[in-house]
């Protein structure tokens, strides 16, 4: 008699039972067909089991024997060596493990690539950490310097609240050459007329005199001052522009400026003190 498992009986029988059915390991011997068990894998856990035949010891006695003893707990290896060898004392017991021995060496392979593989990904990640540590460190010191240089009253960032800490901020400045006012003059943009309003009042209407700190925004005043007085002239459409010349190394201001009125324009000049000259 012979015992088959599932997957011998649905490659041959796979619409009938198997059992009473005959196999032929000799032309001479037919085995019958007893019963049918579950797949079992013989290999590994990843390898699906082959088909199987289960014959009786006595009938096919062999050089080697597996012996599968189901125990309610560990630590009875003694004992079952002691009784097969209270049938055959000539018997060598050998390879006595547990199932879940065998089964941990059976997921050795991946066991040891999800090691390898949970270590490089560590690895990976200090990387990572470490370089975004670098690249933040490096904006934060770089934005810390441009701020303590070009910013007032703007917060560092990366610093944040700590009682008990102060920071001490230091804004360089560098100062260039300051501009003095020079000499007025006033003239009109055609060289045979002269201005309609008189050159003395104009003069008194610019804000800035001779030696004063110069001014943009007074020089922008004075020519709207003088487009009110153009206007109290009958001109409707004063145009006025200016220009700036600097004379070295005395740092006075020369400032030309005209009032276009419709047809008249008038020239306002500023020079150098003649004492700076």
């Amino acid at each position: 008699m012979v015992i088959i498992d599932e997957k011998f009986a649905q490659r041959f029988w796979p619409d009938s039972d198997p059992i009473g059915k005959h196999l032929w390991f000799d032309p001479k011997k037919p085995v019958t067909i007893v019963g049918v068990v579950g797949v079992v894998k013989q290999y590994d856990l990843e390898t699906d089991g082959k088909i199987a035949t289960y014959l009786p010891q006595r009938q096919h006695p062999g050089n080697r024997m597996f012996l599968a003893v189901r125990t309610s707990s560990e630590g009875l290896s003694s004992a079952v060596v002691s009784q097969i060898h209270a049938v055959d004392p000539d018997v060598v017991v050998y390879g006595i493990r547990t199932m879940q021995e065998r089964v941990h060496d059976s997921l050795a392979r991946q066991r040891f690539s999800s090691t390898m593989l949970g270590a490089f990904a560590a690895f990976a990640l200090l990387l990572a950490a470490v370089g975004l540590y670098g690249v933040m460190s490096h904006l934060v010191t770089q934005s810390t310097h441009d701020m303590m240089h070009r910013g007032v009253g703007v917060p560092v960032p990366g610093l944040g609240p700590h009682p008990g800490k102060a920071v001490n901020i230091t804004i360089p400045i560098e100062e260039g050459e300051r501009y003095k006012m020079g000499l007025l003059r006033i003239v009109s943009a055609d060289p045979d007329k002269s201005p309609s309003p008189q050159v003395q009042v104009l003069k008194v209407i610019f804000p800035l005199h001779e030696g004063d700190i110069f001014s943009v925004s007074k020089v922008r005043k004075a020519l709207e001052n003088y487009g009110k007085v153009y206007g109290e002239y009958g001109f409707s459409m004063p145009f006025i522009s200016y220009s700036t010349t600097v004379r070295i190394p005395q740092y006075h201001v020369c400032q030309f400026a005209a009032l276009d009125p419709m047809l008249k324009r008038a020239s306002l000049i500023r020079k150098p003190p003649r004492s700076a000259i």
